[in-house]
């Protein structure tokens, strides 16, 4: 199946403003037997009623684009999403391992409800309890899971020991805190990764086993799955690798098989194994290189050629498979300003589908400047 990006763009209705009022003079001349020259104030009106007129195309072109899939965005796309019985995944909360102390063992046990207990993390944000927490009679802590008020990956890291303020103190309250970062927090799905799954949506209408199937049905699993690799290594036998960003690679196996090994989703014959993607290092040492400019501009330019480095590492990591391209970051710093890269490594290398690129280490060197 192509590529969404392969189509052909289109549009609706003409959107040249030149074009729609040379139309219009054409007509207003044709019907009153008189000749617009380029002085005329009637031009001057016609131009203006022109813009109107192009500004209503436009919005046409934008209705017409939303029953595309290619084009359509937002809202729009949940729509589309649902004639396909496919539907955009939501955000996730970020969760954590707390452990609460009271001051003294009480004779009974001390329980608290789903929502009692809640810890302020800053920033209006809070971590409470999703399910009952108790604390034995003649016991002094408990250790339990506690989940972010807000969605998204805002929830994300924050450090041991760093979410310790509850917002209700009860009697015999001594200290409560996060013992592990917080993590799991998912934005929604981009309107850009939904748009992938609704165009290979079809493609698991049927168990027939295609590669396309389980991609689609992997990646439903759960938001924080970013790619997927299929394959068949032997018969009978699918091979699924993801790329997984905000969860931990076993939790992500995990939740795929849930999906893709059910026998609703598999032909009976297929035997589905989910693995995490061999990681193929490499390292980032370079030295580049400035035109001769005015002071004011340089640390400007540093700053973007420093942008630019940290976005090819995250292009370089972000799809399975991807070769390790430094043509790619070349041209990426030359396009941040820069006059000339000399990079030593990493070298060219030829990727498999269930391999992913990973930075050990970078060494960024300034050379001077030097004419074009």
């Amino acid at each position: 199946m192509n590529s969404l990006s392969n189509l052909p763009d289109i549009e609706f209705v003409e959107t040249d403003v030149n074009k729609t009022l040379k139309s219009m003079i054409n007509t207003y001349e044709t019907v009153s037997g008189n000749v617009i020259y380029p002085a005329d104030p009637r031009r001057l009106f016609l131009y203006a009623i022109a813009l109107i007129i192009v500004q209503q195309k436009y919005a046409i072109n934008d209705t017409g684009k939303m029953n595309l899939l290619k084009y359509s965005r937002g809202s729009y796309l949940d729509h589309m999403s649902a004639r396909n019985s496919t539907y955009r995944l939501e955000a996730q909360k970020a969760s954590a391992q707390f452990k609460m102390v009271i001051s003294a063992a009480q004779g009974k046990d001390l329980v608290f409800s789903p929502g009692e207990v809640e810890v302020a993390a800053g920033d209006g944000m809070y971590f409470y309890n999703t399910s009952e927490v108790r604390i034995p009679k003649g016991e002094t802590e408990v250790f339990f899971q506690m989940e972010c008020s807000i969605s998204g990956v805002e929830g994300n890291d924050i450090l041991p020991g760093q979410i310790k303020n509850i917002t209700a103190p009860f009697q015999f309250f001594k200290s409560i805190e996060n013992i592990t970062t917080t993590e799991g927090g998912i934005d929604e799905e981009t309107d850009e990764e939904f748009r992938e799954r609704i165009r290979i949506a079809p493609e698991a209408f049927s168990t027939a086993g295609p590669d396309t199937a389980y991609k689609y049905l992997a990646k439903s699993a759960h938001p924080s799955i970013k790619d997927v690799s299929v394959d068949s290594p032997s018969r009978g036998v699918v091979k699924i690798v993801p790329l997984v960003n905000g969860i931990s690679v076993d939790d992500a196996i995990n939740k795929i098989l849930q999906v893709c090994a059910d026998k609703k989703s598999r032909p009976l014959t297929d035997q589905v194994i989910c693995e995490p993607p061999t990681v193929s290092e490499y390292n980032l040492d370079l030295t580049y290189y400035l035109p001769n400019l005015p002071d004011t501009e340089v640390i400007t330019v540093k700053e973007n050629i420093d942008t630019a480095i940290e976005q090819y590492i995250m292009w370089q990591s972000d799809e399975l498979g991807r070769n390790i391209n430094p043509s790619k970051l070349t041209a990426m710093i030359m396009a941040a300003g820069a006059s000339r890269v000399d990079i030593r490594s990493p070298l060219y290398e030829i990727l498999g589908k269930f391999e992913i690129a990973a930075l050990i280490s970078k060494n960024i060197e300034f050379g001077g400047y030097e004419n074009d």
